[in-house]
């Protein structure tokens, strides 16, 4: 992975401090997919830092906690590891179609070393380029939605927090059948 930290396929390079990889345990149960690092996360290299950070983890908690699980192995990335900005009018901005296809093989690099059970897609840019690649991946609001649009109070946290439990739920009993089966193999072989 540390080949891409100094990454020039796309015109991003330019203007970032940091390539921001991703964080978290690889491999995983679950893989979060976000568009590109914010400010505070290129200039930190630290992925999943400050209020959307926090909002995950909160979210993540209150899933768990909601059906009675333990939250999973997580590890979140991006669709383009560097920041993307319009140095213009100096806010972030969409990366471009060419920029996100740029970062396509880090990411499906950290997709072989993740090895997950579910992959969540996080807002629209990060479902528009990565649908293709992971038809079964659910499609959620970003934590940074959450948050502009109120955090715990937003209209739309409850059905995140529904959502996201469902996923964890359906992690866990996979967990717990491959478990079962996994004993039940060793007695057998212990009897034979």
């Amino acid at each position: 992975m540390d080949k891409w930290l100094k990454c020039k396929k796309c015109s991003l390079y330019k203007n970032r401090h940091n390539v921001v990889l991703g964080q978290g345990e690889l491999p995983c149960d679950l893989l979060l997919i976000d568009e590109s690092p914010t400010k505070v996360e290129d200039v930190l290299g630290e992925a999943y830092i400050g209020s959307h950070g926090n909002m995950m983890e909160v979210m993540l908690k209150h899933a768990a906690d909601m059906v009675g699980v333990e939250v999973p192995k997580v590890y979140q990335t991006f669709i383009c590891a560097c920041r993307s900005v319009d140095l213009q009018i100096g806010f972030d901005c969409e990366p471009t179609e060419k920029q996100a296809w740029a970062c396509f093989g880090r990411l499906m690099e950290v997709v072989k070393k993740a090895k997950p059970m579910r992959v969540i897609l996080l807002g629209k840019f990060a479902h528009k380029y990565g649908a293709k690649a992971f038809p079964a991946a659910i499609k959620m609001h970003e934590p940074s939605f959450i948050v502009r649009s109120g955090g715990l109070r937003s209209p739309y946290y409850p059905k995140q927090i529904r959502n996201l439990s469902i996923i964890l739920k359906e992690i866990a009993d996979e967990k717990e059948k491959a478990s079962k089966s996994k004993n039940k193999s060793k007695r057998h072989l212990r009897l034979a």
